[in-house]
């Protein structure tokens, strides 16, 4: 009966545990706090002290440092003041120094027992008034008794006037105050007649009076004719002051172009970008933002830097690099870009490129003006001709290719020369002019492909050509030289029609003719931007000479004239690009 009870309590018990199991895991979901309003006030006024606690932290922090920073300021000026006092102990060591030395001076020299009034004892010796003391205005006596002192002492002459030296100046003195009375009593007769005797005894003096009145009346009309041709070939040399600034690539930048049809400013650099900046309304932009101009988009595609851009018709652009090859791109305007949102926004500008048969960097492009043909000069040791008469740009037309026309090359004793420049010749439209790194021009048909002639422009000092440009209606080519020559060569005669000697100090990189020809811009790794007046003398009638910064030995790399309104840009070494106003009035 036991062992049945006992097992009949077992179950009971277990029951009872379970039953308390449940119970607590029903007053653990009872008790589990409830998302409700005040709660949520609760945690936001706890939120609130938190922010208030450390803010408050923040401003004990915030009262030490300034504590700390007076602390620091108290302790530099007590520095400076310590500097300041020990300075004024070495100029009193210094001073005691100079009178030891003063009186080591007197007794090796036994006149130790003499007194210290150095001055006091040789106007004695001169038997002098001591009262000439009073005499001298003080203001004499404080700035150059402590001076004559000093240098007495310093040379330890304390015995250099004696009286006998005095009685000579005494003597002097007297001798000189009556011949002056003496020739203040001669008569002013007396002192005409002597001028005039000593006038007609100048032999310089009779040819000037032999002369008639009316040959000096000649000679003065030509002086005056003279003067008034000298001034007018005088020309006053003008500040050139670059009217804006503009800042956004990250590298050298090696060229620019204007696009008269979009009212755009094309800039290449060695960061592998083109850029473009709107023209429209560019004061505005300066204003608007703080001078800050910004490219309206960032033409990428390029892998290697660039160093040659030239323009198209219409809204074509060319650039090329280190790549080897040559890309065409068909420019946007600013209405259809967005400036704040994708940088193509789905689209690519890129219409093809022109590859370089083996791969070489191109140095320079030139496009024809009216004419479908572009020219290229690359470290392949020669100038190409393309035809880009094939190409779309209406169409989306991505991978077009413009086609080899010629190669031309220029031969010399059997090796090919190197070409650093090209240029088209607006006098023969079917003629181009190309500049060597041998200081030599060349003369090509583009018709034909063949090599017209060829001339040596070199002289002594000058080194390569950098840059050609012709003339627009004479046959004249201006040479850019690295050595800083300026050279117009006439490449019709085969001769150098003048040279423009140092024109810029470390080299010339760019030559331009504006204004019909009668002007010339340049441009020099010595930083400055040159104007040139053809017509009087070949005078420089406006320059810039910080125009750009230094970097590598390089200044100005690349210059472009609008081709319908009077502005000029500048490309710089130091990423910067220049916008000038071009005033020749």
């Amino acid at each position: 009966m036991q062992s049945t009870q006992s097992s009949s309590a077992a179950p009971s018990d277990d029951n009872t545990s379970a039953l308390e199991h449940l119970g607590g895991q029903g007053a653990s979901q009872q008790s589990a706090p409830q998302i409700s309003f005040g709660n949520i006030v609760d945690f936001l006024k706890e939120h609130q002290r938190q922010v208030y606690s450390r803010e408050t932290e923040w401003l004990f922090e915030k009262s030490q440092m300034q504590q700390r920073i007076l602390q620091v300021e108290a302790q530099l000026r007590a520095q400076e003041n310590i500097n300041g006092d020990l300075i004024r102990r070495i100029k009193m060591l210094e001073f005691s120094l100079r009178q030891e030395r003063v009186k080591y001076a007197k007794l090796a020299s036994g006149k130790g027992g003499e007194s210290s009034d150095i001055i006091g004892n040789v106007l004695q010796k001169a038997n002098v008034n001591t009262n000439l003391y009073d005499k001298i205005a003080k203001r004499r006596a404080t700035a150059q008794r402590p001076l004559l002192l000093k240098f007495l002492q310093e040379i330890g002459y304390e015995d250099i006037f004696n009286s006998e030296e005095m009685s000579e100046i005494k003597a002097l003195y007297v001798k000189a105050q009556e011949e002056m009375k003496e020739n203040i009593n001669l008569s002013n007769q007396q002192i005409q007649q002597n001028l005039e005797e000593r006038l007609l005894q100048n032999e310089d003096f009779q040819r000037h009076m032999a002369l008639s009145q009316e040959e000096r009346k000649a000679s003065q009309i030509e002086g005056i004719v003279k003067e008034s041709e000298q001034s007018e070939l005088n020309i006053v040399k003008k500040e050139l002051q670059p009217k804006y600034h503009l800042r956004s690539h990250m590298d050298v930048v090696r060229g620019v172009q204007f696009i008269p049809e979009l009212d755009t400013l094309a800039s290449i650099s060695e960061d592998c970008t083109v850029k473009l900046w709107s023209l429209k309304g560019i004061e505005h932009q300066f204003e608007d933002n703080e001078g800050n101009l910004e490219p309206y988009i960032t033409l990428r595609g390029h892998t290697g830097p660039l160093f040659a851009v030239t323009g198209g018709q219409k809204r074509m652009l060319f650039t090329a690099g280190s790549e080897g090859i040559i890309k065409m791109w068909n420019l946007p305007s600013v209405s259809q870009v967005n400036q704040y949102g994708d940088t193509y926004d789905g689209r690519n500008y890129c219409l093809g490129l022109l590859s370089e048969p083996n791969n070489e960097a191109f140095w320079d492009l030139k496009h024809h003006t009216y004419q479908q043909l572009l020219l290229s000069v690359s470290a392949s040791n020669q100038a190409l001709l393309w035809s880009t008469a094939d190409l779309k740009v209406e169409e989306e037309h991505h991978d077009q290719s413009g086609k080899l026309l010629s190669s031309l090359k220029l031969q010399q004793q059997g090796a090919l020369e190197m070409p650093t420049c090209c240029s088209w010749i607006e006098s023969h439209h079917t003629q181009c002019l190309v500049g060597y790194q041998s200081n030599q021009v060349a003369v090509f048909d583009t018709q034909t492909g063949q090599l017209i002639n060829a001339f040596n422009v070199s002289s002594v000092g000058m080194l390569q050509i950098n840059k050609v440009d012709c003339h627009p209606t004479m046959s004249v080519a201006a040479l850019a030289h690295d050595s800083g020559e300026i050279t117009l060569f006439d490449f019709q005669a085969g001769k150098i029609s003048k040279t423009l000697a140092q024109a810029h100090a470390n080299g010339a990189s760019s030559a331009l003719f504006v204004n019909s020809g009668l002007n010339l811009i340049t441009g020099g790794h010595d930083g400055s931007v040159k104007v040139w007046d053809l017509r009087n003398t070949n005078k420089v009638i406006q320059e810039s000479k910080n125009a750009h910064g230094a970097k590598y030995e390089e200044g100005v790399m690349g210059l472009a004239v609008h081709p319908e309104l009077p502005f000029f840009a500048s490309a710089g070494a130091d990423s910067i690009v220049n916008l000038y106003e071009l005033n020749m009035h």
